[in-house]
């Protein structure tokens, strides 16, 4: 999407440089854009560091769009000068980075299917890609005097620990999980030990030490440490003390995240739908006041992420120098409308939702419906009977636990 981004909005043609970590997926991107490369419009490299500022130094390499780091981008556009005055490297530099995302949990009576289901959300949001996402969930906003804030937590800690550790394979990983664990060395650990590669995918072997998904509870915002994206899957429960009230947790919970939380790309509200009812003015002021690029309403924030009609980005205007202090970048990508000004992208949906989302955990026909989605879009006769057996495939998913 960024490669169709820089090609169709900015009417640029593009060298795209994958990261080292993730090269296998090059030549699919390839095959799957083959009719822009046959016409000179898109070419894939490879290679580390070296090959990527061989890049972006020459001369005809007219600008640079790039996810990733601070410290990627720092490299990039200082060269490892130090920040002051205007930066040495003089071509545009547009990036999409991270963020310390959180998900906001707004206190109401929730039964026991909206506990399991938003529980899910959590899980979903903390495990995919096994946590090296700019959009994971890091941190679980919750209301202290909240009567079911022990069951959430509860359902959340049950399916954490029913979900597969994963290969922590993204360099540094080892590194981050220990400063989490200095941190925060009474950090639960959750998670079941993965089958065997040869199990899973024949030929496949890990990348990296699996490591469990580690949660701490029961923090404050005097007592967490939100000021540095973990990008490994770990997560932090800051309780807020808002005497189990809604609209006291709305400007609470947007005080906290806009101004505690470091980054502004995105993040998740999860809500009952009568306390979205009961308090429709409250949450709308809410969601405004809030300070990111995506928001997502009971889904978790990679559902804006995959929603190439919606913008994706840090939040604000993109005009201002942000050379200095970059945070979570300074563009916003997809917006396929081509919307001018775009301040942030919402998504809402309902509190429960049926059948069940295939980007949880726990789906278990996530691969079935996956191909299924795939050989509806592949076809050029998109019919109804085929639209209905995505669909049948779709709802044969139940949650296992």
């Amino acid at each position: 999407m960024d490669v169709l981004h820089v090609l169709v909005v900015e009417s640029r043609v593009v060298v795209c440089k994958m990261n080292p970590v993730n090269e296998y997926v090059g030549p699919l991107l390839r095959m799957a854009l083959e009719p822009l490369v046959s016409a000179g419009f898109v070419e894939f490299v490879y290679g580390g560091a070296d090959v990527g500022a061989k890049l972006v130094d020459h001369p005809l390499i007219k600008s640079v769009h790039l996810t990733g780091s601070i410290a990627t981008y720092d490299a990039v556009v200082w060269k490892g000068q130090d920040k002051t005055g205007r930066p040495p490297f003089d071509k545009h530099v547009s990036a999409e980075l991270g963020s310390v995302t959180p998900y906001i949990i707004v206190p109401g009576e929730w039964d026991d299917v909206q506990i399991e289901f938003h529980a899910a959300n959590v899980v979903c949001g903390m495990t995919n890609n096994a946590g090296h996402n700019c959009l994971a969930l890091e941190v679980l906003v919750t209301d202290a005097a909240w009567p079911q804030r022990e069951q959430f937590l509860d359902a959340v800690r049950r399916q954490l620990d029913a979900t597969s550790k994963r290969s922590a394979y993204y360099p540094g990983s080892e590194a981050k999980f220990a400063r989490f664990e200095e941190r925060f060395p009474d950090c639960e650990n959750y998670g079941q030990d993965a089958l065997p590669p040869t199990a899973r995918t024949p030929g496949a072997e890990p990348n990296g030490k699996a490591f469990p998904w580690k949660l701490k509870t029961n923090l404050t915002p005097s007592t967490c440490a939100v000021d540095e994206e973990n990008w490994c899957g770990v997560a932090q429960e800051v309780a807020l003390d808002c005497g189990n009230t809604a609209e006291d947790f709305f400007q609470a919970a947007a005080s906290f995240v806009n101004e505690s939380c470091w980054g502004t790309l995105s993040f998740s509200v999860l809500v009952d739908d009568g306390t979205q009812r009961r308090h429709e003015e409250a949450f709308d002021a809410f969601i405004a006041d809030l300070r990111y690029g995506t928001i997502g309403v009971n889904v978790p924030s990679s559902i804006g992420f995959g929603i190439s009609q919606l913008s994706w980005g840090a939040w604000g205007d993109e005009s201002e120098d942000r050379s200095i202090d970059i945070g979570s970048g300074n563009c916003k990508v997809h917006n396929s409308g081509l919307y001018d000004h775009v301040e942030k992208s919402v998504v809402y949906a309902p509190s429960v939702q049926w059948p069940t989302p295939y980007w949880h955990a726990h789906h278990s026909n996530a691969e079935a419906t996956a191909e299924a989605a795939l050989e509806f879009f592949r076809r050029r006769d998109l019919s109804w009977g085929k639209l209905l057996a995505l669909i049948k495939t779709f709802a044969m998913a139940v949650q296992s636990r």
